[in-house]
């Protein structure tokens, strides 16, 4: 998740629900450490209130991961946690009936009344309260002996033949304690047509994983336009609004960010883990990954792609080099460790195009602009010191 500078205005005013925050965190943390250690697999979850978010995790996550190819790598060793607010009805409606064919019931955990009284009064505190329970399920996952993967209520993993997104995620689990990657979001009037298409009689997705990119691809979010660097959906005139960038291969979408979707962090790396609350887990990398990290590769079968509606942001492109430059930096608070992850290509499964660049020629562009963040780092850092103190006079 990218995200603008704070000012300390910003921050004056976030005030209320980061002490909401921190008190929920606190408790639950108090909770946790008197459950038994014990469990298995993959933990994933993520807040849910509103119905719009119900009606598209029904029809999407759930309905991608109960496919058969998926059901059979998750069921036994997956547990899936959602926050919900607490005058809701979602926990009995889900315990039912959305997952009873994985043989488990989703844990419940209660968002409180003095989180959900702040939600509404700032666009960025939906992202507080997610990347809340995103550290908590780290710490839930490292006291349990779990792996903990990133899921959203949106996304849509693939299910080929034979090896669905989860059983290939297991499968690399093992030699891996680190797996990151990128996926694309999707504008949901035009792709959810084309995603109805693969849905089984028995109401699950199963999506092949060039199929599911292409019509990503062909059906890209509007949030995503002005990042995409060449092709038929380049958008020509300035830089992009933040250093998410995407380059048009023949059949791969080379994608590159400071903020990777951790897929897998393993157990270990769990119960080492630190708190970054209220900061979103891919916004933290570098405190929750200590070491290297591996980036899937095509044939490795992981590919997810998110479904959003008009309703979601977008940011224009920036005029110049030099505003995009301190957009990256700040971001990433001016932090060299983010780097490697901006330098690592995570490839995306489109079908062949018309017209491409070659893998070595999209390398080649990548590397210059990351070789040109670096050069203007300074000036960057002089402009964000600037702009701290002019707002601090105001």
């Amino acid at each position: 998740m990218a995200m603008t500078k704070l000012s300390p205005t910003d921050l004056q005013q976030f005030q209320a629900i980061f002490r909401a925050l921190d008190e929920w965190f606190k408790s639950e943390m108090r909770k946790l450490y008197r459950t038994p250690d014990k469990g298995q697999g993959l933990l994933m979850g993520f807040p849910i209130w509103g119905q719009k978010y119900l009606d598209r995790m029904l029809k999407y996550f759930i309905a991608s991961i109960l496919a058969k190819e998926n059901l059979a790598a998750l069921r036994g060793r997956c547990r899936i946690v959602f926050f919900v607010p607490e005058d809701t009805d979602i926990p009995l409606y889900l315990s039912q009936r959305a997952l009873k064919p994985l043989g488990l019931e989703p844990q419940i955990i209660t968002i409180p009344q003095s989180v959900m009284e702040e939600e509404p009064k700032s666009v960025m505190n939906k992202y507080w309260i997610l990347g809340t329970a995103q550290n908590l399920m780290i710490q839930m996952a490292g006291w349990s002996g779990m792996a903990f993967h990133m899921a959203q209520p949106d996304h849509i993993f693939n299910a080929d033949p034979g090896a669905g997104y989860f059983a290939n995620l297991f499968r690399l689990g093992e030699k891996h304690e680190a797996i990151c990657q990128l996926g694309i979001t999707a504008a949901e009037a035009g792709a959810a047509p084309e995603i109805d298409g693969w849905r089984q009689p028995d109401g699950s997705l199963a999506v092949p994983s060039r199929s599911l990119g292409d019509i990503g691809w062909r059906h890209l979010h509007k949030q995503m336009l002005p990042g995409i660097m060449n092709g038929p959906r380049h958008i020509p005139e300035g830089h992009p609004p933040t250093f998410w960038t995407g380059w048009q291969g023949r059949e791969e979408l080379h994608l590159y960010s400071c903020h990777m979707n951790p897929a897998w962090l393993s157990p270990r790396l769990c119960a080492l883990a630190p708190t970054r609350i209220p900061a979103t887990v891919d916004s933290e990398l570098p405190a929750f990954i200590p070491g290297d990290f591996y980036v899937p590769t095509v044939e490795d079968g992981l590919t997810f792609i998110e479904i959003s509606d008009d309703a979601k942001w977008d940011l224009p492109k920036h005029p110049t080099f030099e505003d995009f430059s301190l957009q990256c930096w700040s971001t990433i608070k001016f932090d060299d460790a983010y780097m490697p992850y901006f330098k690592r290509v995570s490839k995306f499964p489109i079908h062949p195009q018309g017209k491409w660049m070659t893998d070595e020629a999209i390398g080649i562009a990548h590397g210059e602009l990351v070789a040109n963040i670096w050069a203007e780092r300074d000036r960057s850092a002089l402009r964000f010191c600037r702009t701290l103190d002019a707002s601090r006079l105001k």
